[in-house]
């Protein structure tokens, strides 16, 4: 049912998409730069570290499985906040799915598989320092694009 395509990749020093999509927008909060990425019902599924190093689930909520663009579906859908070591990432699950197999804590590697979801919206983070170097309407293929 998902989509897990195998992709070979070469482990560098910039920070990568998690995921497949499309970046919608890019917002800048306290000199944070958030990107959104629609990842959509055909993209991949997997969920992939941006880079070396530890993530740990922050926080994750139950909630409903409403369309992702909707103002409602930001306050009551489903889900769940990634820390990375420079990066945040969190997960808004439309309403096609709820989110997979996502651990508390772990050491990964850039390109780890590290959960599945089949559509919604993927809100990025990135630190005060860091640059995006994406456009909006660009699509993201996970492990492979460079996002900052």
């Amino acid at each position: 049912i998902y989509r897990i395509p195998f992709r070979a990749h070469n482990i560098i020093s910039d920070i990568v998409s998690p995921v497949d999509g499309k970046l919608v927008a890019i917002d800048v909060l306290d000199e944070q730069k958030i990107l959104y990425v629609k990842l959509g019902i055909c993209d991949s599924h997997v969920i992939v570290a941006p880079h070396n190093g530890n993530y740990e689930l922050v926080s994750r909520k139950k909630g409903l499985n409403l369309d992702s663009e909707s103002f409602k579906a930001k306050k009551l859908n489903t889900k769940a906040l990634l820390q990375f070591d420079s990066v945040d990432v969190e997960l808004i699950p439309g309403k096609c799915n709820s989110l997979l197999a996502l651990e508390d804590s772990k050491e990964v590697h850039q390109h780890d598989r590290i959960g599945a979801m089949v559509e919604g919206i993927i809100k990025i983070t990135l630190d005060k320092e860091m640059k995006p170097k994406v456009k909006i309407g660009q699509a993201l293929r996970a492990g492979e694009t460079i996002i900052a």
